[in-house]
């Protein structure tokens, strides 16, 4: 399967300045603070974001705050939950935390929520470290797999969205893999992600995928009977 991507990340306060002219609430309406509008901007594009209190937020609902916004097509009055510690990137759809560089955005119809996905680039390749709020991010050599646990409203098709964490991460990251693949892709030069989907699974137009073990297990019942019936052929 050919994938094109895209990245996101985890907006900060911290890298937008400004007077705090917007505000973000939570799902009851009560204001968590008030933020440069810059921040809240991007914060609604990407999803999720850490304050500068070192608060993380997550959106709850696009239709349930108080400031609304249109931009570039996504429209919507966003409202945020204050997530636990549990999650110091942001939640993912399906409620487990966001991981850099491991978590994928997907089409449901295509990907179903909590598979694994293979990227064979991302194979060997060595993630430079950053810094981030949280400490080091990357720093290692990558298996080339994912875990496909987030959707967005912009993802369509074999379209992927790989979660970079720190918006320092984000920009090394499209300067390794430019996000220009997209063109290629779509037009069929063949750009894009090499993607196998589903951990040691192949992917089918059926959505039924086996696993080697069940195969293994399968051929070796086919195995013993065939031996029983030859032994019962013997004794007869």
């Amino acid at each position: 399967m050919k994938l094109w991507h895209t990245f996101y990340l985890t907006s900060e306060e911290n890298n937008f300045s400004g007077p705090a002219t917007s505000p973000i609430v939570d799902s009851h309406g009560t204001l968590i603070k008030m933020v440069p509008h810059s921040f809240a901007a991007d914060l609604f594009i990407e999803g999720s974001g850490i304050l500068s209190d070192g608060r993380v937020l997550n959106v709850a609902g696009n239709n349930c705050g108080r400031e609304a916004f249109d931009i570039a097509g996504y429209r919507g009055t966003p409202c945020y939950h204050v997530l636990s510690a549990r999650f110091p990137w942001g939640s993912a759809s399906n409620g487990r935390p966001l991981v850099p560089l491991r978590t994928l955005s997907v089409d449901r119809d295509l990907i179903p929520l909590g598979t694994d996905v293979y990227l064979q680039q991302f194979d060997g390749l060595q993630i430079p470290a950053v810094d981030s709020v949280h400490g080091t991010v990357g720093g290692f050599v990558h298996d080339g797999w994912f875990k496909a646990d987030d959707r967005g409203g912009g993802i369509h098709g074999p379209h992927i969205d790989i979660f970079a964490g720190p918006r320092s991460m984000y920009r090394l990251m499209e300067r390794i893999f430019p996000t220009s693949w997209r063109s290629a892709t779509q037009s069929g030069v063949g750009a894009g992600f090499d993607a196998t989907v589903g951990r040691g699974l192949a992917a089918n137009p059926s959505g039924v995928t086996t696993s080697p073990g069940i195969v293994t297990g399968i051929v070796l019942v086919a195995m013993a009977g065939a031996a029983w019936w030859w032994l019962e052929r013997r004794t007869k």
